[in-house]
Order: C-alpha cells, then sequence, then structure tokens
C-alpha cells in the first residue's frame, strides 16, 4: 500500500501532468489557427494583387514576365484553361485543380493555396504557401515542449514529496507516540509535536484531550474496581467469621445475632452485583418488553417491601390517581425500589415522603408527565460526583442505575435540596420523570 506521502505527490503529478497536456493542444491549436487564418489572409491579398495585374495587362503583350517573390510563395495562372505563368512549382502543378472548376481555399501535402477566377478574361490565379516554412520545426518544438513539461512534472513530483513530507511529519510523530502510549502506561501521556498548520493543530488538541479522558477513565475504573473489591470482600468475610463463630457457639442468642448480621451483609453485597449486572445488560440494550402497567401499583408494592425491611421508617405514600404508563415495568419497579431504600437507609429522620402525581409539560401540549418524588432529610448529596461515577457505598450503583433506566423510558432523573433549620442536614428530593 503507498503512503500518503507518495499518493500527495502522485496526485500533484497527475493533476499538473493533465493541466499542461491541455495547456500543449490548447497552443497547438491556437497556433494552428492563427497560422491558416495568416496565411488565407496573404493568400487573398496576393491573389487580388495578381488579378488587378492581369486585368491592366496588355491581353496580346507575350512579353515574358518577370515576378519577384519569397520562397513559400507559389503561383499559377491559367487562360483559358491553359498555362499562362508558373512560379516556384513545376509547370501544370494545379492543373487538377483547375479543372475541377475549384474556387477558394484549398490545400495539398504541403500548400495551403487559394485560387481566383476572373470571369472577364477567362483567367484563373493560383495562389500557395510552403506550409514547411512555418511548420517544418514544429516536431522540434513540440520536442522541446514535452522535455520542458517532463522537466516541471519531475520538479512538481520532487517538490510535492518535500512539500508533503514536511507537511506529513506530524502525523508521523503522532502515529509513534500514541504506538509507544498504547504499549506503556498511558498515565500523564500527552502529544507535542511541531504544528503545521490548523488541521494538525486541531488533531493535537483533540488527540491529548481524548487522552486526559480516557486517562481519567482509567483511573476511575481502577477506583471503582478497588471499590468493588472491597464491598464484595467486607461482606463475605463477615459471613466467614460468622459461620465460624456458629461453629463453636454455646449460645443461640449470640448466634441468631451473629446470623441477622451475616444474612444482613450478603443481602447487601447480592443486592449490590444484581445491581451492578442490571446496569451492565441495559449497557448492552438487554431491555425487558414494553407493556401497560399501573405506576401507582409499583409504587404501593415497593412500599410495602421497604415497610418491612425498614420497620423503624415511617413511609408515606400520596398517590394522586390510579396512573397507567407503557414501559418496562420491572426497571421501574427496581428504579423506585432504590430511591426509597436509599431515602430509608440515609435518612436521618423517620419519615420519608413518597408521591405519585402528573404534570403538563407545557400549556399547549395535552400529554403529562408521570412524576414520582421521593424526598427525606438527611445529609446533602454530591449528586454530580455521583453521575460521573458511582464511588459512594449505597448511591453510586443504584442512582446510576436510576438514572439509565429513566433515560431508557426517555425520562430524567434529578436531585434538589432544600436547607432545613438543622445544621448541616437538608432535605433531599428526587424525581423521576416519565413521559
Amino acid at each position: 500500500m503507498r503512503s500518503l506521502q507518495t499518493k500527495i505527490s502522485l496526485w500533484y503529478f497527475i493533476s499538473f501532468t493533465i493541466l499542461f497536456l491541455v495547456f500543449l493542444v490548447t497552443a497547438f491549436f491556437l497556433f494552428r489557427h492563427v497560422i491558416y487564418n495568416h496565411f488565407d489572409n496573404r493568400l487573398r491579398s496576393l491573389a487580388d494583387e495578381f488579378s488587378r495585374f492581369f486585368e491592366l495587362n496588355d491581353p496580346e503583350d507575350n512579353q515574358l514576365i518577370s515576378l519577384a517573390g519569397k520562397e513559400e510563395i507559389v503561383l499559377e495562372v491559367y487562360q483559358n484553361k491553359r498555362l499562362y505563368l508558373s512560379f516556384q512549382v513545376g509547370p501544370g502543378h494545379f492543373s487538377e485543380w483547375v479543372a475541377k472548376e475549384t474556387s477558394g481555399y484549398f490545400s495539398t501535402d504541403v500548400l495551403r493555396c487559394y485560387i481566383k477566377r476572373i470571369p472577364v478574361s477567362d483567367l484563373v490565379i493560383i495562389v500557395g504557401i510552403d506550409r514547411r516554412f512555418y511548420f517544418g520545426d514544429i516536431p522540434i518544438l513540440i520536442i522541446g515542449i514535452v522535455f520542458v513539461i517532463v522537466l516541471c512534472m519531475l520538479s512538481i513530483y520532487i517538490v510535492g514529496k518535500i512539500i508533503s513530507k514536511r507537511l506529513l511529519y506530524p502525523l508521523e510523530i503522532i502515529g509513534e507516540e500514541l504506538l509507544d502510549t498504547v504499549n506503556k502506561n498511558i498515565e500523564g501521556k500527552r502529544i507535542a509535536v511541531p504544528v503545521t498548520g490548523k488541521e494538525i493543530g486541531n488533531l493535537v488538541f483533540a488527540i491529548n484531550l481524548s487522552l486526559g479522558k480516557l486517562e481519567r477513565y482509567l483511573k476511575e475504573i481502577k477506583g471503582f474496581s478497588a471499590y468493588l473489591a472491597h464491598e464484595l470482600r467486607t461482606p463475605l468475610t463477615l459471613v466467614k467469621m460468622t459461620l465460624q463463630n456458629l461453629k463453636t457457639s454455646e449460645y443461640r442468642s449470640s448466634s441468631m445475632k451473629s446470623i441477622e448480621e451475616a444474612d444482613q451483609e450478603v443481602e447487601e453485597a447480592i443486592q449490590f452485583l444484581n445491581d451492578l449486572l442490571l446496569l451492565s445488560n441495559l449497557e448492552k440494550g438487554i431491555i425487558e418488553r414494553f407493556q401497560d402497567f399501573d405506576l401507582g401499583e409499583v409504587i404501593l408494592q415497593n412500599f410495602e417491601k421497604a415497610s418491612k425491611i425498614f420497620p423503624k421508617k415511617k413511609i408515606d405514600v400520596d398517590i394522586s390517581a390510579l396512573l397507567l404508563y407503557r414501559g418496562a415495568a420491572q426497571l421501574i419497579s427496581h428504579a423506585v425500589y432504590i430511591l426509597i431504600e436509599n431515602a430509608c437507609k440515609y435518612s436521618e429522620e423517620d419519615t420519608v415522603t413518597i408521591r405519585l402525581f402528573q404534570n403538563v409539560r407545557a400549556l399547549s401540549e395535552d400529554n403529562p408527565v408521570n412524576i414520582i418524588q421521593i424526598d427525606s432529610v438527611g445529609r446533602k448529596i454530591q449528586w454530580d460526583e455521583l453521575k460521573k461515577m458511582p464511588v459512594l457505598k449505597g448511591h453510586g450503583i443504584g442512582l446510576n442505575l436510576c438514572r439509565r433506566i429513566a433515560q431508557i423510558h426517555n425520562g430524567t432523573l434529578s436531585y434538589s435540596f432544600q436547607e432545613t433549620p438543622q445544621e448541616e442536614r437538608v432535605r433531599n428530593v428526587f424525581e423521576l420523570k416519565l413521559p
């Protein structure tokens, strides 16, 4: 495969070669047209001069006519179809043209001729110009032009190759540095090349920006991997210790307490893995079939589930009406439970409020938006950080999963907060909007 540099040079070569050939052909035909016009004007002028001469000459004067002329001019005069005068050609050279009663311009192998008839005196004047005096050097001229064109083409190819090499040199450096970056650690690696134009500068800027984002993503993935390992190691370690204690325990009460703690940790680990697996499936496009279902019923089912798991929390439910909605029922139910669970788990007060209502987008639109609103009092949530990467226990994976489920349904998950009289406590409000 040819290099880009060679291709650019070849395009230079081909393009200018075509232009030079077009120029050469055009110049030749223009030259030929101009020369023939010159021939024709001279021939007509000579024929007119000779015709006036013979008209004024005494027809009975048989003296020898002496004419001065140039080597490229030929002449024959016929009277009554008999040769009367011949100059610079063999006698009777144009007799066949006279016999054909030709008039005007005509051409032979080497001559451009003009024939004029004078009916009054029955004279036929034929004047010609030998084209070899004008076109004899044309082959040498063409060879010289072709030689010059070849030199120009080679010069253009060489110059184009040098210019393209200089312009493409930054691309070679970029390729080498990117290959080196891929094979080694990406941390701190940036592309630095001599900029030869605006396009190269924009390319370098875009590559460095991409490398920066890629480096940040890799760091986040590494951090997430550590977080994931920690989240799995802690409950499993606790389960192992609990089981070991059960083997040696003599008191049922203490054993039951350890079993409950282990069960809770295992449940959280399983829930964490389920959320992670579901998020992975959604990113792969694995989505359940959409169907019609009642949003109010989904709220009540998750309310009952949360009430059993968090018996100390007072969960208030406000459903304005039975609202039918078309979507993935299991996904919506999972998102609602995540929001309720987070509100119950991290609320610093006993009350959690769940509301389901509709709101019209605009006065000119009839399609309402279904809003599931869950609020609780606790510490302010770093929502912007959570959207970038799930790094905080209990919030990151679940809220990102809720946001992804909302996007699948062309909806949004928004967060807001209101200050409270209590220091470092705010009313956290999550709204799941489903159009």
